[in-house]
């Protein structure tokens, strides 16, 4: 986690975030460098968390169990080391047990040594909070017997006083292994909830939760098993936010499934995955409004978020991958659905291996250095495909709020979304970008503190518009596909292409553009092709070292129309089957000679290997011809203006980040403190 809180933190003298919301007043200061985001982003699963307090599973006690009978509202134990008194059940010794039987009341551990419980068909209902509660313990290894089925419940109220907030509660270390079932139904508040550390190791565990539901405070460790949750709050969390080397969740293994009224996986410092499957529904969905003052993302992490391998399906109303610091995917394989951001890092994003595949989003990837290295990512975005941007967002009051609704059109100011596909604003005007767009920033706040998403317009001069500010979209590898609704690639900062296979279905509305970059546009490698509208089409500038075909057209081609570029020999340079209707082109691969003469056809066919209408080969036989174009020529572009979205830099969870005393970026979540 150094490298995180370095370059988060090592930027903590020079960043500072803050939020006035009582009097109408909301501001949001974040001066991160391009540099040190893209830096954080490079930290890999075991970099992270060799500088976390490793966590390991309890050890198994070979002795021979004493056996305790559990018969309606009594017990009974073949041992020493158990009392039976007024519904509960005390183990006061170390050593191990087996439990069996059903019981109406409390199994409680209370003993300064390390206790195994293995649990073999027992059932323990409790009307007061905690049905098995493990006051005092060196550590509690907790084996569901093979086979076995198992249930743990409990009901009653929990005062904000009250200690014991879950059916299973554990002040100490908890370790679940085995191969048998554990159904948790928490009807008084958390599932299960340990105030140290928490591994889950095997079993087949249910949790119905009220509240939380799976909860390691120190941290929480999933390396094998079956875990399902249906939380009225969180899903899984860990929620040490004193410790900047503990509140981490690790998920190495195993099966996950999540279903949770707010954030499906919360960690108060890293989330790392490093293998198993999980599967998050979030918030009800991609398809439900983000909910006032409450997070709802899918995974969520307040310093370092990675994933080097596993499965991970998640569905949110809000963010599906978010961290108020960096994002790091360098394996596996995600598939996101999300009614805000698919990708959303306050920092630095990288991408350099495995699939991502963001099927909806609002804004797919955002970041202050959104960085696609390698691997194969899809994005099918409302606004912005990749956004690189972040800064200053500021509000000054009811008032502002007010008049600047009033500027807008009238369908924009109610939702903060762009135009529908297509259209232009009601009163036929250009979108009128928020006062301060050239520091690359968005007018209004959403439930959590990001900013809200005014429409946008497109690139402007030097490839760029209204000001360029420390904001870095650095393509050098892998497959990148958009179909974006508001720009495809923007950049409030640069946008530098060196390798890769990258495809832009971009905007058919004049006010966005496939391509919108406010600083320098470079490209010295890799395969681009990108079409859109072409009321704020750029293109890459004039000095790249590699250079590009550009060209706005007449006329709309219309969706499914082979379009082909061909150099002055016939040669075909490029394939590419429209998959909306198009008013402009830019290509760029190693094949374009500067000063050279290419010339744009229609009607020919395409053939071999296809990446999103990019085919491998084709021919241009019966092609008409539409326009020829000098390779070099920049396009005149548009009036800039910043990123829609959310600002990476403004506060990214609900309440808002803040620094810690470690400078690291820290979430204000309520449910982060018990």
């Amino acid at each position: 986690m150094v490298v995180a809180v370095v370059a988060i933190g090592a930027l903590a003298g020079c960043s500072s975030i803050s939020a006035e919301t009582a009097s109408g007043t909301a501001s949001t200061v974040q001066s991160v460098s391009a540099a040190d985001a893209a830096a954080a982003a490079e930290q890999t699963a075991d970099e992270v968390m060799s500088d976390n307090t490793e966590v390991t599973a309890a050890d198994a006690i070979d002795s021979d169990p004493i056996a305790i009978s559990l018969d309606g509202d009594t017990a009974s134990a073949d041992g020493d080391g158990v009392t039976v008194a007024d519904g509960v059940v005390t183990i006061t010794a170390g050593g191990a047990y087996t439990v069996s039987g059903s019981f109406t009341g409390q199994l409680v551990v209370d003993t300064d040594d390390a206790v195994q419980i293995t649990l073999d068909g027992a059932e323990i209902t409790s009307d007061v909070p905690g049905a098995l509660v493990v006051q005092n313990a060196d550590s509690v290894r907790l084996v569901l017997a093979d086979g076995s089925d198992n249930s743990l419940s409990d009901s009653g109220t929990v005062a904000d006083t009250d200690e014991i907030n879950a059916a299973l509660y554990s002040s100490d270390d908890l370790t679940i292994a085995g191969d048998g079932s554990l159904d948790i139904a928490a009807g008084a508040e958390k599932g299960i909830n340990a105030k140290d550390t928490l591994v889950i190791a095997g079993g087949e565990i249910t949790v119905d939760a009220a509240d939380d539901g799976i909860r390691g405070k120190d941290a929480l460790v999933i390396t094998g098993g079956t875990v399902a949750v249906t939380a009225g709050a969180d899903g899984l969390v860990a929620a040490n936010d004193e410790d900047e080397a503990l509140g981490y969740v690790q998920i190495t293994g195993g099966s996950v499934d999540v279903v949770s009224a707010q954030d499906g996986v919360q960690a108060e410092t890293d989330l790392v995955v490093t293998g198993g499957t999980i599967a998050v529904a979030a918030g009800g969905g991609s398809g439900e409004e983000i909910t006032e003052d409450v997070s709802s993302k899918g995974l969520k992490a307040s310093v370092a978020l990675v994933v080097a391998d596993g499965t991970i399906t998640v569905d949110s109303s809000d963010d599906a991958v978010h961290s108020n610091g960096a994002v790091h995917i360098s394996g596996g394989k995600l598939s996101l659905a999300t009614g805000d951001d698919g990708v959303h890092a306050d920092s630095g994003l990288l991408v350099d291996g495995g699939s991502l595949d963001v099927t909806e989003s609002v804004e797919g990837l955002e970041g202050i250095a959104v960085t696609v290295a390698g691997g194969t990512t899809s994005v099918v975005s409302s606004d912005d495909g990749l956004n690189a941007a972040g800064g200053t967002s500021t509000t000054e009051d009811a008032a502002s709020d007010a008049s600047a609704d009033a500027e807008a059109p009238a369908d924009a100011a109610a939702s903060g979304e762009p135009p529908a596909e297509g259209e232009m604003p009601a009163d036929g005007a250009m979108p009128t970008p928020p006062a301060d767009a050239g520091a690359g920033t968005d007018a209004g706040s959403s439930a959590d503190g990001q900013a809200g998403r005014p429409p946008q317009g497109g690139g402007g001069q030097d490839g760029g518009g209204m000001g360029s500010g420390d904001y870095s979209l650095v393509i050098s590898g892998g497959t990148l596909t958009v179909d974006a609704g508001g720009d495809g690639l923007d950049s409030n900062g640069t946008l530098t292409v060196s390798g890769g296979t990258t495809v832009v279905s971009g905007p058919t509305s004049d006010g966005n553009g496939a391509l919108d970059v406010d600083g320098a546009f470079d490209v010295s490698g890799g395969t681009l092709l990108a079409t859109g509208s072409s009321g704020m089409a750029v293109s890459p500038d004039a000095d790249s070292e590699q250079s590009f075909v550009a060209t706005a057209f007449d006329d709309t081609i219309e969706a499914g129309t082979v379009v082909q570029v061909v150099d002055a020999d016939g040669e075909l340079l490029v394939s590419y089957t429209t998959q909306k209707q198009i008013q402009s082109l830019v290509y760029t691969s190693d094949a374009v000679q500067a000063g050279e003469e290419y010339t744009v056809v229609t009607g020919g066919t395409s053939s071999g290997d296809d990446i999103a209408g990019l085919a491998t080969s084709g021919d241009t036989s019966g092609s008409t011809e539409v326009t020829t174009v000098t390779a070099g020529d920049e396009l005149a572009g548009g009036m800039g203006g910043p990123g829609g979205g959310t600002q990476p830099g403004s506060a990214g969870s609900t309440g808002s980040s803040t620094e810690g005393a470690d400078g690291s970026s820290r979430s204000e979540d309520s449910s982060a403190t018990s």
